[in-house]
């Protein structure tokens, strides 16, 4: 092959790559379309979406001083709130994949920002997707599995609810107060009831 044809196709490749991801990691830009039925799934996937598009817009923007402040008394910085984050939405996914959170967790200290906050925006998607695949039969059947130490302990969906999906969504307002603090609040235009951003 002509190494100049070489060159463009790994070009268009590398851009079309780009893209995709760019596209995956504006998804909750906008709440998605609210499924057509009311079923315990699709109830927990709007809460999912919830937490999606507010997550998108509570992390959209960042800057150092935002990433760096702590309301103090021994408090998280954002970005450890962004590290935290992270593991409360893995732990949405893998309970919805029926698969085991193994503790200790993997460390996320040498993780960005842009890449702490794409991985949790595709987990989201990810676990959203999986769960719109499940019957309310086989969601009420899904466990949070916890494997530590070669010992496992499981706990019902209920869990899920009130547990990572609440402390994941109290932890995002803790941003979005956060950044306000620093100097850098959210865009004034979005709508959390609406799930859009208003022109």
């Amino acid at each position: 092959m002509n190494i100049h044809l070489l060159a463009i196709t790994l070009f268009f490749i590398t851009c079309n790559s780009l893209l995709m991801s760019q596209s995956d990691l504006d998804y909750y830009h906008t709440i998605p379309q609210s499924p057509d039925t009311l079923t315990a799934t699709t109830l927990l996937v709007r809460s999912i979406d919830g937490l999606g598009f507010r997550y998108y817009h509570a992390t959209d923007g960042l800057t150092v001083t935002d990433l760096e402040y702590t309301a103090g008394n021994g408090s998280r910085m954002v970005i450890e709130v962004l590290q935290h984050l992270l593991g409360l939405v893995e732990m949405v996914s893998n309970t919805v994949h029926n698969e085991p959170n193994i503790r200790p967790q993997s460390s996320t200290d040498s993780m960005s920002y842009e890449e702490l906050r794409a991985a949790t925006l595709s987990t989201l998607k990810d676990a959203r997707d999986k769960a719109l695949t499940l019957t309310d039969t086989e969601l009420a059947k899904c466990q949070i599995i916890f494997l530590r130490a070669g010992e496992t302990s499981e706990y019902p969906i209920w869990n899920l609810i009130n547990g990572p999906l609440a402390d994941a969504m109290w932890h995002t307002g803790q941003i979005v107060s956060h950044r306000r603090a620093a100097g850098n609040p959210i865009n004034p235009k979005i709508s959390v009831f609406s799930g859009t951003v208003r022109d």
